[in-house]
């Protein structure tokens, strides 16, 4: 990675995100900061793995829980930046955890996405039923031209 200026990382405490960290700091960058959005109350809440795993990395973590009103107004703010009339349900949190970072950093990387290819997420569950799986596998569709 070459960069010049402050680099960060959505840090869930997961796989995906922790092995870009952890990627970094083998390549002995410093001082990469990260981000990270906790859940109240939830069973699910990594905030104190990705915690623990930035002390043992040495970088510097950054975390915010979107509650009450808080929630209200990025979900609004989600709802009007997106072109479609959903959203999935952690975009509220992306956009108020971006809206932070924004005050460190100018570039932040994520394993957002990286389970999306091999339907990995829930959502995606679906397709199992899909009655036309081979286009899904079709060269045009993973690779399309542009």
């Amino acid at each position: 990675m070459v960069s010049d200026v402050p680099v960060g990382v959505l840090l869930s405490g997961g796989l995906d995100s922790s092995s870009i960290c952890a990627s970094l700091k083998y390549q002995n960058f410093h001082d990469i900061k990260t981000f990270n959005v906790g859940v109240d109350n939830f069973i699910f809440d990594e905030t104190s793995i990705a915690r623990e795993f930035t002390k043992s990395i040495n970088f510097p973590f950054h975390t915010i829980n979107v509650v009450g009103n808080d929630l209200v107004n990025q979900t609004k703010k989600a709802l009007q930046s997106l072109d479609d009339s959903l959203i999935h349900q952690n975009e509220p949190q992306l956009i108020a955890i971006s809206e932070l970072a924004n005050k460190h950093v100018k570039v932040i990387l994520s394993g957002e996405g990286a389970d999306e290819m091999p339907g990995g997420y829930v959502r995606y569950k679906a397709l199992n039923f899909y009655k036309n799986k081979r286009l899904l596998t079709l060269p045009h569709v993973l690779a399309p031209n542009f």
